[in-house]
């Protein structure tokens, strides 16, 4: 049995550098539950781990899960979203629950009968939760007939005869037995809970006395703000009603803004959805913002994106980076507010401009600058927005080229990206005897030194697509994503 400090130094692939957190997470947790202070906390708790869409939630999971199951943890995972196709989240959690904690309970000598048995209560659950809706029928009384009523609610010979074929509204026997019938259903509901909670808990005991698993049992929720909204409450109200079992800790990912805007979906937009949730919640943790540069690299490295088609006029060992590329993207992506997701479909998106560009070479800035523009705006005129939005840019710089196309030294020059993807724009549909005008018209300015770059390239005989081209390029990439 491993301890936190026996495990793997870093997660696999964790360009997010996501690790510490993990690990910090499950210790005060473990802690928090008593297994390690005299903060005891034996009942359940639920934690709401909240960040944006696309900052790594999934991965913090499936990464969090496997630590959990080294340390010897009993372990569900549940994706929400990959279930919101049933109109009965609690069916589908039911089931998760009992196929998770199969491989657990084989090696428990009490575990297939107390497994059978939570299997067992939690189908009469399901039974009378999808049957609990006797007191909807007292405020549709008109209309029924008696046929019907007498299944649902035992009405008897003699009532049918003396009430005629339709019921009255004013019938008060049948409108007493109604009642009658949904309370005796609430309290069979109330006691199968309980009994559920019971079962679920003699399981757990079972799993840590008969082969030593260890208290608490994670259950990760995932994708929940990505479900129906209605999905989503009402499997939030079956965590908190129904499964708040002693041992069980749950982790619920999700973009909090986007679940209370699905709480309002349901609600209306006046109703109070952050207070609504924290009746569900625990404590919230908030993942921290990832390591953009890392993850950056991490992209290029995985779409094999390199320089051999991409110019830049910056010079690398100028700017403090490993990656040049996955650097200005960086930089420029992280001005427009882009998520993780963005981020990968812009790449996914940059590959395939690459993969059919044939042997031309692409203006690398302008080029990222057009895809994150179109990203974010999937509608418009491309070059009319890219033109409008890019004062975005001023407060990112770079360092251009410290050499003339003559090999001579010259001042490093700083020039923020504004200034950069500016004069992109005006060399647009120039030809080559317009851009060297600009070469001698501008020889001292950070222009020139970039003008003098393209012309040397061109000189070499490398071919260019015309910047012109570009918002077609983007256009047609941008059905990728």
């Amino acid at each position: 049995m491993k301890t936190l400090e026996e495990l793997e130094s870093t997660w696999p692939n964790d360009s997010l550098q996501r690790t510490g957190e993990g690990r910090y997470l499950i210790k005060y947790l473990n802690a928090l539950y008593g297994g390690e202070t005299d903060e005891t906390l034996y009942g359940s708790f639920v934690l709401n781990l909240n960040a944006p869409w696309g900052y790594g939630k999934t991965f913090f999971l499936d990464n969090l899960k496997l630590d959990l199951m080294e340390l010897n943890h009993p372990v569900v995972y549940f994706d929400a979203w990959g279930n919101d196709y049933t109109n009965t989240p609690l069916l589908s959690f039911i089931s998760e629950i009992q196929s998770s904690l199969k491989p657990y309970v084989d090696k428990t000598p009490n575990g297939k009968r107390l497994l059978k048995s939570f299997n067992e209560k939690g189908k009469k659950i399901i039974g009378a939760v999808a049957g609990i809706g006797t007191s909807i029928l007292a405020k549709k009384l008109t209309g029924y007939s008696l046929a019907e009523l007498k299944g649902i609610v035992g009405i008897d010979e003699n009532d049918i005869a003396t009430m005629g074929d339709k019921i009255s509204e004013k019938s008060e026997n049948i409108i007493g037995k109604i009642v009658q019938k949904s309370l005796d259903e609430h309290q069979q509901l109330k006691q199968l809970i309980l009994d559920f909670k019971t079962n679920l808990e003699d399981l757990m005991v079972a799993l840590n006395e008969d082969s030593n698993f260890k208290f608490p049992m994670y259950i990760l929720v995932d994708e929940l703000d990505r479900c129906r909204p209605d999905f989503a409450v009402e499997l939030l109200e079956n965590i908190k009603h129904i499964f708040n079992s002693k041992g069980v800790f749950f982790i619920v990912a999700t973009n909090k803004e986007q679940l209370v805007n699905s709480i309002k979906a349901i609600y209306g937009n006046q109703f109070d959805s952050f207070s609504y949730l924290k009746r569900f919640f625990n404590q919230e943790y908030n993942l921290s913002l990832p390591d953009t540069m890392g993850f950056s690299e991490a992209l290029f490295k995985k779409y094999r994106i390199s320089n051999e088609k991409l110019f830049f006029p910056i010079e690398p060992a100028l700017n403090p980076a490993r990656n040049v590329l996955a650097y200005m993207f960086s930089q420029m992506s992280s001005l427009f507010g882009l998520g993780l997701r963005d981020k990968e479909q812009i790449c996914i998106q940059l590959k395939s401009i690459l993969l059919t560009c044939g042997d031309e070479k692409l203006h690398y800035p302008f080029l990222i600058y057009i895809l994150i523009i179109k990203h974010n705006h999937r509608e418009g005129d491309i070059e009319k927005l890219a033109k409008a939005e890019v004062s975005k840019l001023d407060s990112a710089h770079l360092v251009i080229s410290d050499k003339s196309d003559f090999g001579e030294p010259r001042p490093s020059i700083t020039v923020s990206y504004l200034q950069l993807i500016n004069f992109y724009m005006k060399l647009t549909g120039l030809t080559n005897k317009k851009i060297n005008q600009m070469n001698i018209e501008r020889h001292n300015s950070y222009e020139s030194q970039v003008v003098s770059l393209l012309l040397q390239s061109s000189r070499n005989g490398i071919p260019f697509t015309d910047l012109s081209e570009y918002y077609s390029l983007v256009e047609k990439a941008g059905h990728f994503g």
